[in-house]
């Protein structure tokens, strides 16, 4: 975002007479976390020689799905053992999506916690379009409480494997973010996030181990917590 970064030195007195916050470099809380319900649906064939009357399969696939073939597959039972000392993801669990990170974390109400990517495999993540995400922003001045709303292309990324391309999703999509924020106070508001994303057919997905295309991808969720003010707007932050 070049653009951004040669205005804003340009904005930033309009932007704090309007009540947005300062620019920080180092933001000390981010924004909350979300957590999401994941769906959708695939279709692939077995059919990698000529075949007659060789079925095209659809695959639907949810946040249990998912989490299912995490639990059945050894790749991701050995690093889960690593990084959370189960090998068994606990029934009940869900995604918890990060906006600021990207990043996608297998929890429940019991405190178990999961991120999908260490820094030694990448079972998952969600990425926003940052070269071009777009928003728009309200501030009410009476009460300094504001409101927000982004569009963004995205990206979702799983494996069942750590070396792929056994059940492997990468599909694309866009995304809308809709955003409350409360009154700052001493560098922090509170920040409440409804999220909806959809998605579609691309390259790069295998299921069984044979290619695969997505046809419809559906993530959705909305959460409140604390935020570091500094990065108020996002879209314009991020």
């Amino acid at each position: 975002m070049k653009f951004k970064q040669m205005m804003r030195s340009a904005t930033v007195t309009a932007a704090l007479a309007l009540g947005a916050a300062s620019i920080s470099a180092s933001p000390s809380l981010s924004f909350p976390s979300i957590p999401l319900s994941i769906s959708g649906t695939l279709y692939y064939t077995t059919n990698n020689n000529i075949k007659l009357n060789a079925p095209i399969v659809p695959v639907s696939f949810n946040t249990q799905s998912l989490i299912h073939l995490l639990n059945v597959s050894p790749s991701a039972t050995n690093v889960l053992k690593q990084a959370t000392g189960t090998n068994h993801i606990p029934v009940g669990s869900y995604f918890l999506w990060n906006p600021w990170n990207e990043t996608l974390t297998i929890t429940n109400r019991n405190g178990f916690s999961f991120p999908l990517r260490g820094s030694n495999y990448n079972l998952g993540y969600l990425d926003l379009g940052d070269s071009q995400l777009i928003g728009t922003y309200s501030l009410n001045a009476k009460t300094g409480t504001a409101t927000e709303t982004d569009r963004a292309g995205s990206y979702f990324y799983f494996s069942d494997s750590v070396n792929g391309e056994v059940n492997e999703f990468q599909i694309y999509g866009t995304a809308l973010l809709n955003w409350t924020y409360g009154a700052a106070s001493n560098g922090v508001c509170k920040a409440t996030l409804s999220v909806t994303m959809t998605g579609a057919g691309n390259d790069g997905c295998y299921v069984n181990g044979y290619d695969a295309i997505a046809t419809t991808f559906s993530a959705t969720g909305s959460g409140s917590g604390s935020a570091d003010s500094d990065l108020v707007p996002m879209y314009w932050n991020w």
